[in-house]
């Protein structure tokens, strides 16, 4: 009976730490969460507050070079690049055909028009502007999608420590 009482005890004191959580934020955690558009909840810890904030300022540090757009790229930016892109390559696009399958078109024709441009200078010069474009566009979209990845990720590691925290 003891044990019984004690685990009563623990989930108590892990349902009230829940219920404290947002005034145990530090200042500096709130304006760091604000600052990288996270939202301040009731029920976040310290602790989950900074492993959001680190997730969040790890991806925005992977593959920033190179990147022309910054880091708030959405993906509706890149699909919207990507199709004036395709555009000026005389692709068609859909209304309704998503990132990836315009950027696989988009490098298809690159590929067509660098085997047809073999020994024409002037061409392969143009094909590689495109060509570098297709890249930047690609490494906003992975990153795009490594951020979404890496924010779900921590959205499961607090979901499972509230979890653990009330002893469900």
């Amino acid at each position: 009976m003891a044990t019984t009482v004690n685990s009563i005890n623990a989930g108590s004191s892990a349902a009230s730490e829940v219920i404290t959580k947002k005034s145990q934020l530090s200042d500096n955690t709130k304006k760091e969460l604000e600052a990288l558009g996270i939202t301040v909840t009731d029920d976040m810890s310290e602790y989950e507050a900074q492993q959001l904030v680190k997730a969040r300022t790890e991806n925005n540090q992977q593959g920033t070079s190179g990147q022309e757009r910054g880091n708030n790229t959405t993906e509706y930016e890149v699909l919207s690049s990507a199709k004036t892109l395709a555009s000026s390559l005389g692709i068609s696009v859909s209304d309704d055909a998503d990132v990836e399958d315009v950027l696989d078109d988009i490098g298809a024709e690159i590929e067509a028009l660098l085997e047809s441009a073999e020994g024409n200078p002037s061409i392969l010069a143009t094909v590689s502007g495109y060509l570098n474009e297709l890249n930047g566009l690609d490494e906003e979209y992975d990153n795009i999608i490594a951020l979404r990845e890496n924010y779900d990720n921590a959205m499961d590691m607090i979901a499972t420590n509230k979890k653990l925290a009330l002893g469900l």
